[in-house]
């Protein structure tokens, strides 16, 4: 993914079309090239932008999905350790987080409404 990335932010924009447009200049037709130039950078530059922009995002929602499981791995093991085992109860731990998911889909509900 960061190879398809790399070659259509970065190497296609600036090692493919602006070569292109370098190679269009004729002494004639300055004004096309100008045309074409700046059209050029400017869809380099949008294309860079958006590329930082999903990789932000994509980043983002990663460390926030790594954020939930380590919390709610936390949450197993407290509940297993400290209530469960005062009470001399067993309990599957993926029983424990389906119960931990299902209140987090609840608690986010409720803020929503």
């Amino acid at each position: 993914m960061l190879i398809l990335g790399l070659w259509f932010f970065v190497v296609l924009p600036f090692f493919v079309f602006i070569p292109c447009a370098l190679a269009y200049t004729d002494e004639d037709d300055r004004e096309g090239f100008k045309n074409i130039m700046s059209i050029g950078i400017g869809l380099a530059c949008l294309l860079c932008m958006c590329g930082v922009s999903i990789t932000s995002v994509s980043i983002n929602q990663l460390m926030r999905k790594m954020e939930y499981e380590k919390r709610a791995k936390m949450i197993v093991t407290r509940v297993r350790r400290k209530i469960l085992a005062q009470y001399a109860v067993r309990a599957n731990p993926r029983r424990l987080r389906m119960l931990i998911d299902k209140y987090e889909i609840v608690g986010s509900e409720k803020l929503v409404k």
